[in-house]
């Protein structure tokens, strides 16, 4: 005989085997039970995930400044110890700067080797716009070409000759 509400059933040969039922309560308690039990490992997932992009993210960031600082530091004082900074700080976006970036980083290598100061700007203009796009996504609103305002120091201004330009140089 099988009784009325939930439960489980067996079949043998003769006859209906009842192991049990269940009231809708404990059903109900139950399932809420399968669903913290699977959705708290879940949402651990999640949230870990999230944590492990912004440490990404971060790193990112840092790794972005520590190259925009050496480039300028070798731009302006070039030393053994400013171009050894650079170096390294290119070095280390192999390890997690994207494909276009990289590109650009090969672009700026050979623009050393046989190039103009005004492609150097332009590469790096290219550097910036990828760096911002790949820390602020595609709702970044600047333009791809765009002209970034960098500041660069005037090396007669150390000897009080001059006053600090506030742009960038440009090709006469």
């Amino acid at each position: 005989m099988i009784r009325a509400g939930i439960g489980f059933a067996l079949r043998s040969r003769n006859a209906p085997i009842v192991i049990g039922t269940m009231s809708p309560q404990v059903l109900a308690a139950v399932i809420a039970g399968l669903v913290v039990l699977l959705g708290y490992p879940v949402t651990s997932f999640f949230a870990s995930r999230r944590a492990a992009r912004a440490k990404e993210m971060a790193f990112k960031l840092e790794c972005y400044q520590e190259f925009l600082k050496s480039f300028f530091e070798l731009a302006n004082r070039p030393t053994y110890e400013t171009q050894l900074s650079f170096t390294h700080s290119v070095n280390v976006l192999n390890l997690m700067a994207g494909r276009e970036i990289l590109d650009a980083l090969h672009d700026l290598r050979a623009n050393y080797e046989k190039g103009t100061e005004e492609q150097q700007w332009r590469i790096l203009d290219e550097i910036l716009y990828r760096m911002r796009r790949d820390m602020l996504g595609s709702g970044d609103t600047i333009p791809h070409g765009y002209n970034f305002p960098v500041l660069v120091t005037d090396p007669e201004f150390a000897g009080g000759k001059k006053q600090a330009q506030m742009r960038r140089p440009r090709a006469e």
